[in-house]
């Protein structure tokens, strides 16, 4: 059965278009809650809910605070963090919902949410199409009585908790001197020889001098990769406009 406002990764729209406007995501908030509060066994259901660096976060965070608290939920707001954070947040704080407000690679006009289970999987199928029939008969909505009415806190160390996390998946035995040898291996999966080095680079566990003074002489392969993916962060993030067309809009067609 097709879906309505999900697609295959989530809900994904321009910000402040019909498929992303502050209501449609605090009654998509409203359904979540009462699809996923079934089997909640206590009576303090508790949501996680991240973000991406887009302008229209604001907006879709304070809508599904809304919609959440209006069902009884408690919000723990981490604010901007990758994707993996939120699903392990999700675990780690013993939260039974969590969310992620991003659109991944698409345009930075569009945004998104996606919705983890507690453990930190995304709902299934079955879930969605409970949820988009819950969003289209808002009359159903259970709304919390006055004095049941969530609150919303914001989690001050969810960026510490998410960088002690990464740090657990660098292997033991992790050495800096497997660098060289990164050149030789990195196109064949059996090797696992993948740097584990991105969400440390990321959050500044592993510092980029270090590894810069390890690969002038070790691997100027691996160099090279960390010199253009800074250079394309940086013109993403000043030009963004690169998404959808030509660095020098006159080469557009």
């Amino acid at each position: 059965m097709s879906t309505k406002y999900f697609g295959t990764d989530g809900l994904r729209a321009e910000a402040n278009s019909p498929g992303l406007t502050p209501d449609l995501v605090m009654k998509v908030a409203q359904a979540a809650a009462q699809v996923m509060s079934k089997n909640i066994p206590h009576n303090r259901p508790t949501v996680v809910i991240g973000k991406d660096t887009r302008l229209s976060g604001y907006m879709i965070e304070a809508a599904l605070q809304a919609g959440f608290t209006s069902m009884g939920f408690y919000c723990l707001l981490v604010g901007p963090l990758p994707t993996p954070a939120v699903s392990m947040l999700a675990r780690s704080l013993r939260a039974d919902l969590g969310v992620m407000i991003t659109a991944s690679h698409n345009p930075y006009q569009d945004n998104g949410i996606k919705i983890f289970t507690p453990s930190g999987v995304k709902i299934c199928q079955e879930k969605v199409l409970e949820i988009e029939a819950l969003v289209d008969t808002p009359e159903k909505f259970q709304l919390a009585p006055a004095d049941k009415i969530g609150k919303a806190v914001r989690i001050e160390d969810a960026v510490g908790r998410y960088i002690e996390f990464c740090k657990t998946t660098l292997p033991k035995d992790f050495n800096l001197e497997d660098i060289k040898l990164y050149a030789d291996t990195r196109d064949f999966p059996s090797k696992d020889a993948g740097t584990y080095l991105g969400p440390h680079l990321r959050f500044g566990t592993v510092g980029i001098r270090t590894l810069i003074k390890k690969t002038l002489n070790e691997s100027e392969v691996l160099l090279s990769e960390y010199i253009w993916r800074s250079f394309f962060k940086q013109i993403l993030y000043h030009f963004p406009h690169v998404v959808g067309g030509s660095f020098k809009k006159n080469y557009d067609a």
